[in-house]
């Protein structure tokens, strides 16, 4: 029986809405440096699915996964692997990845830009069409856990360290001549109160002009009333003002955060058991205090009370997928919830929870069969989970060196 932070009683848990049904068509091993079809120690830390220049705000079927120093292209209806980027610089590890849909420099179409970055301190912007990188930016001191680009502005990039430091980027618009330049000049620095924090997922509220970072001893927010003001001068330092609140009166890793709309937000903080769904509006808003305080959330809903973290949410609108420290993947259904933006008192139950798979090895492959059966006993820590905008694929990465996709039935 899973235990809750609250203490919630059994009883009190009602079933979200039920969502398709998915299996398996592809487990990928394609984040090892060395290409080693064996190697299970790569991790895989993120993926996203590429937007659609064709249908704006819908995905396309091509997904961007990175772990170890590879960042791979691939095409979920085949299983194959369109384009690989290797990093040259052999202590780079990419531990975040973000899509952006920008105009091409003196044409007027347009192009997506991925932006990586991790144990290399330094955010590299590739070119997705040759899988190639075009510019780097260069600022952060220790890794890059988390970038974000800005909801109304796509040219604009927030990048999240373990130096204590958010920054805002102006990436501009690419050049597809592919010659490498470095950007070292960024538009805003957000101040975490300690330097060792590290912001672990950032999301953005353009209605509310808010940004939050989620860190080991909770959230924090900064209020940006003018952004085009505020980036005049640039490199200004933007401290934390407002507010800092926390979820709890136990300061716990809050390892995960997602925008679900423009004013509701997911979170998870490890050891609870709970993903608690709140406004942003009605709970920092209605306070101008740097103290602390609780959360108070429209949903909660059930998930495992694992200690592991940095397990990342998937979102694409109406449904919300984890994973957790053994190889499941929970799923919600929030189409109907997110749209009455009240309180609910009784706990939700997934909707569904798709287990970890057995895995056969194919004949022809050249994975170690002995290798098998120990991915299978072992625990299987779900890194990230990403879901396309028609709900067909769910994709997730682990710390396995699996890429595993599941097709909707």
């Amino acid at each position: 029986m899973t235990s809750y932070g609250n203490k919630r009683k059994i009883e009190d848990k009602e079933k979200l809405p039920p969502l398709p049904d998915y299996e398996p068509t592809a487990f990928l091993r394609c984040h090892s440096s060395e290409n080693d079809p064996n190697d299970n120690l790569s991790k895989v830390w993120r993926s996203a699915f590429e937007p659609s220049l064709q249908n704006p705000g819908e995905s396309s079927y091509i997904l961007a996964s990175c772990g170890s120093k590879i960042v791979n292209l691939i095409d979920c209806q085949t299983g194959k692997v369109m384009k690989r980027y290797n990093d040259p610089d052999s202590n780079e590890s990419f531990y975040t990845l973000a899509w952006s849909t920008l105009p091409i420099q003196g044409k007027t179409s347009k192009c997506n830009i991925l932006a990586v970055a991790g144990e290399g301190c330094r955010v590299k912007l590739l070119y997705p069409t040759q899988l190639v990188m075009y510019s780097t930016l260069t600022y952060h001191k220790k890794y890059i856990s988390c970038l974000l680009f800005h909801s109304t502005k796509p040219n604009y990039l927030f990048s999240g360290s373990r130096d204590g430091w958010i920054v805002l980027w102006d990436i501009g618009i690419p050049d597809i001549t592919l010659q490498t330049k470095n950007n070292n000049s960024p538009l805003l620095r957000f101040s975490l109160p300690d330097i060792n924090l590290d912001a672990l997922n950032l999301a953005y509220s353009s209605t509310q002009n808010i940004l939050i970072a989620a860190c080991e001893n909770g959230c924090i927010g900064w209020k940006l009333d003018d952004i085009n003001k505020q980036t005049k001068k640039r490199n200004k330092i933007i401290s934390q003002t407002d507010y800092i609140f926390v979820k709890s009166d136990v300061k716990q890793t809050i390892d995960g955060l997602i925008m679900l709309t423009d004013d509701i937000i997911a979170s998870k903080q490890v050891g609870t058991g709970l993903i608690q769904l709140w406004s942003i509006k009605e709970n920092i808003n209605s306070k101008k205090s740097k103290s602390s305080q609780t959360i108070k959330p429209l949903l909660e809903l059930e998930y495992t009370s694992t200690t592991v973290d940095y397990l990342n949410f998937g979102y694409t609108p109406g449904m919300l997928c984890v994973g957790d420290d053994v190889g499941n993947i929970y799923l919600y259904n929030l189409k109907n919830y997110l749209k009455k933006n009240k309180s609910q008192e009784s706990l939700l139950a997934p909707s569904q929870v798709i287990e970890w798979p057995e895995i056969s090895v194919d004949g022809k492959s050249d994975i170690d069969s002995d290798a098998v059966p120990v991915l299978d006993k072992q625990k299987i820590v779900v890194n990230c989970v990403s879901v396309s905008s028609n709900q067909e694929y769910i994709v997730y990465g682990t710390d396995t060196n699996l890429l595993c996709i599941w097709k909707r039935c």
